[in-house]
């Protein structure tokens, strides 16, 4: 039987039984072996924060018919392909995947959809592609510059792989900005000079950074970071937002400071690549770019819980509580 997770509606989720896919000719079968719930995302999904358009994402095939709940969701898949149309090589048997799908324990997709793994990439570490491949993108928007000071608020998985890759750039210092102790200390392990509360960040900044940060990174998810982000700039500096807030709407202090210190405040979204960089990047580099620093970093250290399939509901009542880093589903 395939088991399929599925939205209900906002704090409801349930786990459907159905019958085992059959692949048409061009496509492969794929038997899951675990998948990993995006925290920042799914959690607005779960919570029913998630804008209805939000659902819908065009440039991820699983899921361009959502339109809404009830429905599938999820894009940090890796499995093994147990079977293969009669039009597909059938040199891809058995071979580790990953795919940008929901989380179900047997689906299809043809060979365009899936990335081939190699047998020395874990599948537990496979499963941060997306969420490496979105930190990349942010590193990419930043240009992080030589003896800068950079600042990044909020220590869930986006921020812990940013810093990751921030801290291999010769900049003078990297802060994280970070409620939650457990989250501190992470943030320190992959990278950062120092990890503070909020209420702290302000007093370390002036002794550390001077005026204030050159660049500052925003994936915390919470609106009110935004706006204290703002404060920990110095004159012209640059601060990238990779946070989605869903339904909650950031109030923004754009008064004296904002416009005497220049300040610049810049987007960044997984979904595209920015035009400076079309003309050498494109989604199948960055996606390399993302497998190369799983294999490197080996994120699966930050896997908090494996849940299996079956209890999908608690998992999400436990990422609702704010009780966990990173939860992976087995099969």
């Amino acid at each position: 039987m395939r088991r399929t997770v599925i939205f209900e509606g906002p704090q409801h989720v349930r786990v459907l039984e159905r019958e085992r896919p059959v692949p048409t000719p061009e496509q492969l079968l794929v038997q899951a072996t675990c998948s990993a719930i995006s925290a920042g995302t799914e959690g607005l999904l779960y919570r029913g924060e998630m804008p209805r358009s939000m659902m819908q994402d065009a440039t991820l095939t699983a899921l361009q018919q959502e339109q809404g709940y009830p429905m599938p969701y999820g894009y940090a898949t890796v499995g093994t392909v147990v079977d293969v149309g009669a039009e597909v090589d059938a040199e891809w048997q058995g071979r580790q995947v990953f795919a940008f799908h929901p989380h179900d324990s047997l689906f299809t997709a043809t060979p365009a959809q899936v990335l081939p793994l190699p047998d020395t990439l874990a599948p537990e570490d496979a499963v941060f592609i997306p969420n490496m491949e979105t930190a990349v993108t942010l590193t990419l928007d930043a240009h992080p510059r030589l003896g800068e000071h950079v600042t990044v608020t909020g220590a869930g998985i986006v921020g812990l792989l940013t810093l990751g890759l921030l801290s291999r750039f010769p900049v003078a210092t990297l802060l994280s900005v970070e409620p939650r102790e457990s989250r501190q200390n992470q943030a320190t392990a992959w990278g950062a000079e120092a990890s503070v509360a909020p209420d702290k960040a302000p007093a370390w900044i002036a002794e550390h950074q001077n005026d204030g940060a050159d660049l500052l990174l925003e994936v915390s998810g919470a609106p009110q970071a935004l706006n204290d982000s703002l404060s920990y700039l110095r004159h012209e500096g640059r601060l990238i937002v990779g946070s989605w807030y869903g339904t909650k709407s950031p109030t923004l202090d754009l008064g004296l400071d904002f416009h005497r210190k220049r300040l610049t405040l810049k987007s960044s979204q997984v979904s595209t690549l920015p035009s400076a960089l079309t003309g050498r990047w494109t989604k199948s580099r960055r996606l390399a770019q993302a497998r190369y620093w799983v294999d490197t970093l080996q994120p699966s250290t930050l896997i908090s819980h494996r849940i299996p399939v079956e209890h999908a509901a608690s998992a999400y009542e436990r990422l609702a509580n704010h009780d966990a880093l990173q939860i992976v589903f087995t099969y």
